[in-house]
């Protein structure tokens, strides 16, 4: 009898224990879709976000980036912008304030043509710098889930022997209002209408692991951030080189909050426009006769395939 109680009293405490480690793990005021944090593998998040000038525009960075620590609080983001303006120092000093597990860095692009980040430097360098297994390239402008991490690591779990690249396709939204302040957990369904979905189209994440590359990064052409097709040449490469390549947008849902165009869309430059048409022709190269599609079912029903290409074969929408 006294062997019983010692024993449940022992559960007792273990429930207690762990319900203290919830709590102290929840935060009511944590980014969009946060609920508990699981202990798992860590991510790097990788972004080359666009410089702002005003103080209003913090509170709409912040938004994403608290949501990518939510998935993952000890997680890393390193950011490649350019520090002129030193506008993204109260960005940083916030996260780290209110994530203390959490890595941050802000590290100089390296900018090509019409002053604009390049692409490969971003993908290179990000590689070169990321300390964790999972590294996540996306836009400054896409939130995740809270359980972002726990399936990204059930996928990572079935491909980590192969080179791999992932993509998810982004869900759009928009925000009810514009964001002033730090947004309370209560105050979301108020700013953030998720449910005003009105289309998928258009990578904005991809997932590597940084230690063993797709395929040559380096040999990417000198694309800039804020113009079309370096999506399509990412996952051209990737197939060529006969890399695991699907989307797992059936099994992983972002959310793009629309905004007004931060990058300059219009080709000004006859270089760029010379550039492009260089590339159109490399695509078609690289494609082939495939597009990329969601294929993680295939994991998950046990019938894997080690190049996972899409079913889908027609052309490849060009510029």
């Amino acid at each position: 009898m006294v062997l019983q109680v010692i024993h449940l009293f022992g559960l007792l405490l273990l429930f207690v224990g762990f319900h203290r480690h919830l709590e102290v793990s929840y935060n009511l005021d944590s980014p969009v879709f946060s609920k508990i944090f699981a202990p798992m593998g860590r991510l790097t998040f990788i972004t080359v976000p666009h410089d702002f000038n005003t103080s209003g525009n913090v509170f709409q960075y912040l938004l994403p980036f608290r949501s990518w620590l939510s998935a993952c609080p000890n997680g890393e983001i390193i950011i490649f912008g350019k520090s002129v303006n030193k506008s993204f120092d109260i960005v940083i000093s916030t996260l780290i304030s209110e994530y203390p597990f959490a890595s941050i860095h802000f590290h100089e692009a390296e900018l090509g043509m019409d002053n604009r980040p390049l692409i490969k430097d971003w993908f290179v360098r990000g590689t070169a710098l990321a300390t964790n297994d999972i590294a996540i390239f996306l836009n400054a402008d896409i939130l995740v889930e809270y359980d972002f991490n726990i399936r990204l690591q059930k996928v990572y779990q079935q491909v980590k022997k192969f080179r791999f690249l992932l993509m998810i396709d982004k869900t759009f939204t928009k925000l009810n209002k514009p964001i002033d302040h730090h947004l309370n957990r209560s105050e979301y369904n108020d700013y953030i209408n998720i449910t005003n979905v009105h289309g998928k189209f258009g990578c904005d994440i991809f997932i590597i692991n940084p230690k063993q590359s797709p395929f040559n990064l380096t040999e990417l052409p000198p694309f800039v951030v804020g113009l079309p097709a370096w999506d399509n040449c990412l996952i051209g490469n990737a197939m060529v080189s006969h890399a695991t390549t699907f989307a797992l947008t059936s099994y992983i849902n972002v959310f793009h909050i629309e905004h007004k165009k931060v990058w300059d869309a219009k080709v000004k430059s006859e270089k760029i426009k010379n550039l492009n048409r260089i590339v159109n022709q490399y695509l078609r190269k690289c494609h082939g006769n495939f597009v990329y599609n969601s294929q993680f079912k295939f994991f998950q029903n046990g019938t894997y395939s080690p190049h996972a290409r899409s079913a889908f074969n027609h052309p490849p929408y060009f510029i």
